[in-house]
């Protein structure tokens, strides 16, 4: 049984249930057997086949985020993707070492203020909240600081976009949250460092639902809850290079970006 495979299976069990379907049911209408089924579920299929996940999601009606949850899956299990999970020694420097070895840095962050632009008191709340430990959030707060501190030198350019909602995410005390919104608004107008604000009215923009960063158009790093994957892969690179594009379309800038941090600031003060 694979850590992979356990993945695959909750995502079908979880959106089998959601459907109201019971494993023979689903395996009538795919023409899989409900042993199979069963054993896709629970991670005992070692290497269950493209065709058969793509049966059950067709069937299951899978929505775009699903399936590339799955494809992301699949592509770590044959090599395309590299996993850099948070819980292994030293990956905190992870994000750190790629761009410092690059100067163009596209970010785009949907829930939370991205790391780069957090106070540490927002990181400390964001710590708790999601009850990450102490040694691994010190670790991290080292190379955080480390990131940060490269966005200031000369030649090197961001552009980080994030949407609306995250500037509502309230992970602790208002005052806090406050502060980390007036932070954000500070940085808006940078010449080398380049905010864009997703408003709540231009709604799900695209099909992409995780985290994720270009870096000088080599490097594609998806974040994933507890990991990290890396792919250097063109035409992944190129398809997510349009998704921000796409995004940037959408996204609002300097006075207006700073029109909604406003607004949020008076809304928690």
């Amino acid at each position: 049984m694979t850590y992979d495979n356990n993945q695959i299976g909750r995502v079908i069990r979880d959106l089998r249930k959601q459907r109201g379907l019971t494993g023979e049911a689903l395996g009538r209408k795919t023409g899989i057997s409900q042993p199979k089924i069963s054993k896709i579920e629970s991670g005992m299929l070692k290497s269950p086949s493209t065709e058969d996940l793509a049966k059950i999601l067709n069937t299951l009606e899978a929505p775009q985020a699903i399936r590339q949850q799955v494809e992301l899956i699949l592509k770590r299990r044959v090599g395309e993707l590299r996993i850099t999970r948070y819980t292994q020694k030293g990956s905190r420097d992870y994000s750190f070492s790629i761009e410092r070895s690059v100067r163009d840095v596209r970010i785009y962050v949907m829930g939370l203020i991205p790391t780069l632009l957090q106070t540490a008191d927002y990181r400390m709340a964001l710590k708790q909240h999601y009850s990450i430990e102490d040694i691994d959030m010190g670790h991290g707060m080292k190379y955080v600081l480390l990131r940060q501190e490269l966005m200031w030198e000369k030649g090197r350019s961001y552009h980080i976009i994030i949407h609306e909602t995250a500037l509502y995410t309230l992970l602790s005390n208002r005052l806090t949250h406050v502060a980390q919104l007036a932070r954000l608004d500070w940085y808006i107008g940078l010449k080398s460092i380049k905010i864009g604000i997703i408003p709540l009215q231009a709604g799900f923009v695209v099909a992409e639902n995780s985290n994720f960063g270009v870096f000088s158009d080599e490097v594609l790093v998806i974040a994933l809850a507890d990991e990290e994957l890396e792919s250097r892969n063109k035409s992944r690179i190129a398809q997510h290079l349009k998704i921000f594009n796409d995004l940037d379309q959408k996204a609002w800038y300097t006075d207006d970006a700073s029109q909604l941090i406003r607004k949020a600031i008076q809304y928690f003060s």
